[in-house]
């Protein structure tokens, strides 16, 4: 009989070994692991590719510590840098072993470069380090919240109120599927709505992490768009806890130009325009852009009219 083939999870088992070292009492979800084990491999890919376009401009052929430095200076910083740079520095009986970074660089493809061990010690301390910051803070919304194990929703409370994580995490475009929302409702709703409207936006907030599509109609349509294709019931759920993430995001970003535009109501146009200004697609309902071909950044013109403001001031 033919043995499987180990799946290989990288950082997971160790994730757990660093929870276990802050504190006996703390647990994580499986899906809370599995996720930091995914965020841990984004930051590594980054690393990787910044240090690789590092050897190139430099004409070196093996992967030193240094490399790894410089390439954690265009990635991280702040005080997050800072400590992350001292920990690796003490890279001394860490609980993330050098070889598993060693292996995780390999699964990216030949590079042609040589990877020294010392490179993986050290970003393997670093790579510790964050993971012990992020379960850190996590643990502690996780006990706000009465939770007996870290959820998703506390890692994403703790990254995004943190600031440096926060930046980190925009910078490397990581989103955290099933977190939720962070609660909040505008003042703008909250004096022009009744008791009952604010009781059930509430409510939603706080049961935000479960899916509110049913799990078998979003399967039949997948199935009914996919009809020559098989698809995971797993990759079923993850796609469905991404579409409802994205249009989470859309409607929030209606809401805004809703209460901008004095509604209380988000109409068809918001939503419209909310899709717009996030893929930066051209707007309809400005004849400028029909006679002109360039894209629409919101960002760019509202830090604009800020500082123009405060020129006038």
């Amino acid at each position: 009989m033919d043995k499987k083939k180990r799946v290989s999870h990288f950082f997971e088992k160790y994730i757990f070994k660093v929870l276990k070292q802050l504190s006996d009492d703390t647990k994580i979800t499986v899906n809370g692991k599995k996720q930091l084990n995914s965020i841990l491999l984004i930051l590594c890919k980054k690393i990787y590719t910044t240090t690789t376009e590092l050897m190139i401009v430099s004409n070196k052929k093996i992967i030193s510590k240094k490399e790894i430095v410089n390439s954690l200076k265009l990635v991280l910083s702040g005080d997050l840098l800072d400590k992350c740079l001292s920990e690796g520095e003490k890279a001394s009986e860490n609980i993330f072993p050098h070889f598993i970074v060693d292996k995780v660089f390999k699964s990216y493809g030949k590079c042609g470069f040589i990877i020294s061990k010392a490179c993986c010690v050290y970003l393997a301390a670093v790579l510790e380090y964050i993971t012990a910051e992020i379960l850190d803070i996590s643990s502690n919304y996780a006990k706000i919240n009465k939770h007996v194990c870290i959820t998703i929703k506390d890692i994403d409370l703790g990254v995004r109120n943190d600031v440096e994580f926060s930046e980190l995490f925009n910078k490397l475009n990581i989103t955290l599927l099933g977190s939720g929302i962070i609660p909040f409702i505008h003042p703008v709703i909250e004096t022009k709505s009744n008791d009952n409207t604010l009781t059930n936006i509430k409510k939603f907030q706080q049961n935000d992490q479960k899916l509110q599509i049913s799990l078998s109609s979003f399967r039949r349509t997948v199935k009914a768009l996919f009809k020559n294709m098989k698809i995971n019931k797993d990759v079923i759920g993850i796609l469905q806890s991404f579409m409802e993430q994205y249009l989470v995001n859309i409607l929030r970003d209606a809401n805004f130009l809703a209460i901008y535009a004095n509604r209380v109501k988000v109409i068809g146009m918001d939503i419209e325009l909310a899709n717009i200004f996030k893929n930066n697609l051209k707007n309809p309902y400005n004849s400028f852009y029909e006679n002109n071909e360039f894209i629409f950044d919101i960002d760019e013109n509202i830090n604009t009219l800020v500082e123009d403001e405060e020129e006038d001031d």
